[in-house]
């Protein structure tokens, strides 16, 4: 978009960006950002928390009722598999 501004507002412009060290165009803009903030985003609801997402897998169980070990290595029996 180019936008033609009136020759009082294009020197004060120029004026306050030489003393602010930018451009113009720089000043220009952040000015019109701060007149016309962005909006924010809106997020889309959850369906409730991590927790509620993760509750049926959180827990503990009994590593001495669930795990039998052979040679060292931990396996779960099928017949304890949740499934």
């Amino acid at each position: 978009m180019d936008i033609t501004l009136p020759q009082d507002i294009e020197q004060e412009l120029a004026k306050h960006a030489q003393q602010h060290g930018t451009t113009v165009e720089d000043l220009a803009v952040a000015t019109l950002r701060r007149e016309f903030p962005p909006k924010p985003l809106v997020e889309e609801p959850t369906e409730g928390t991590l927790y509620d997402f993760l509750r049926e897998f959180v827990g503990i169980i009994d590593t001495v009722t669930y795990f039998q070990t052979d040679r060292g290595c931990p396996r779960i029996p099928e017949e304890n598999l949740p499934l």
